[in-house]
């Protein structure tokens, strides 16, 4: 890792620590910015900028019965468990992702240090039930301590009902058909979290680069093509935990097929083996390159983007030719692009670690029950 990722990541670490030793000190009876400078050890600064971003997030809020400087924590009403105090001895935390036959799992620490990996074979998983068995030898072949997980974060693809905890039918998994996942709350180590796999994705990228900002598209093109927005650090969602499957619209340059039909890695290795030609060769380039550019001025018309990252399975086929599309694009778009379009490859991109990740923030917006807050 380049000292100046490794930097950016440790300062993104300190800063979570930083948030927690604030909530820590709120949760052991300190009420004053004073007080919590005190027991955390911070100095004014940083105590008065992390009051700031605690209560435009409603986890704490300035009480008006109190002198100005004092303020009381907003619980989360559903929250199950928190934890003010939180680090790698006490509490880790699990992502998990969810292929056709596999489970990929990876155990982090809070400050996304990477203690375990593992992959389990299931072949066929015909329902939930068979998911549950899957992920608890998963688990159990890890020989983790379920006490030391606090999350456990499920990446799935495609659609699915976070509130119900119902699992929609998708086509990368075919046998899926609106799968009940309430039957995991209670047999996983921690509380259990799903997340869309897209922005799984986009997160274990984006957490290791300096140069994606704030503001910014991630687009994954593979078997499958998804995108997700990220505004002001904060991935965008739909109401059910979703969003993104730019690859399911409709596409009028394919007859009202979908974008995915017939420009996915499965679309191009279909039309490599009619030309019988090689997967990475100039003619199968030349066959997906106005489709990426059409989903490239789709999201930069739609959504002006600071940065767009694009990478995936294809992306990685053709390293010496993407840098085309810079300048493609730019002659393609009605107004003048001002978007920095930016690769990122597959070994940059680990969907179970990403998944982990979300965690962190799941953990601020969760805290809840003073009792339960206090380090034991």
């Amino acid at each position: 890792m380049k000292s100046a990722e490794k930097s950016f990541i440790q300062q993104r670490a300190m800063h979570v620590f930083n948030r927690f030793s604030v909530l820590a000190a709120i949760a052991g009876g300190m009420r004053t910015r004073r007080q919590i400078q005190n027991a955390a050890g911070l100095s004014w600064g940083t105590v008065s900028s992390c009051v700031r971003e605690l209560a435009a997030e409603n986890i704490l809020t300035l009480s008006p019965e109190l002198p100005e400087n004092a303020f009381t924590v907003f619980p989360a009403a559903d929250a199950r468990n928190s934890y003010c105090f939180f680090n790698r001895e006490k509490h880790l935390l699990a992502g998990v992702s969810v292929s056709a036959d596999h489970l990929d799992l990876e155990i982090v620490t809070p400050d996304r240090e990477t203690i375990l990996s593992h992959t389990l074979q299931t072949g066929f998983l015909p329902d939930a039930a068979a998911l549950k068995q899957a992920l608890i030898r998963l688990f159990e072949e890890t020989a983790t301590a379920p006490e030391k997980i606090a999350y456990s974060v499920i990446a799935l693809t495609g659609a699915f009902d976070r509130t119900g905890k119902i699992w929609l039918k998708t086509p990368h998994l075919p046998q899926v058909d609106k799968w009940d996942l309430a039957i995991l709350s209670d047999s996983l180590p921690g509380e259990v979290i799903f997340e869309h796999d897209i922005i799984s994705k986009a997160r274990s990228v984006m957490m290791k680069r300096q140069d994606s900002g704030n503001d910014s598209a991630f687009i994954h093109w593979g078997n499958g093509i998804g995108l997700t927005i990220c505004r002001e650090g904060k991935f965008q969602e739909g109401h059910r935990g979703f969003a993104g499957e730019i690859g399911h619209l409709p596409y009028p340059a394919a007859n009202n097929s979908t974008l995915e039909t017939c420009a996915s890695l499965t679309a191009a290795e279909v039309f490599a083996q009619k030309r019988q030609c090689p997967l990475d060769s100039p003619e199968v380039w030349e066959f997906l390159k106005p489709h990426i550019l059409w989903c490239l001025s789709a999201v930069a018309g739609l959504f002006d983007p600071e940065v767009i990252v694009l990478g995936g399975e294809v992306p990685d086929l053709f390293p010496e030719k993407i840098g085309e599309l810079s300048a493609e694009l730019e002659k393609i778009s009605w107004i003048p692009i001002h978007n920095e379009l930016r690769f990122y490859s597959m070994n940059e991109c680990n969907t179970a670690s990403g998944a982990a990740f979300a965690a962190g923030e799941v953990l601020l917006a969760n805290l809840a029950e003073m009792n339960n807050c206090q380090e034991k």
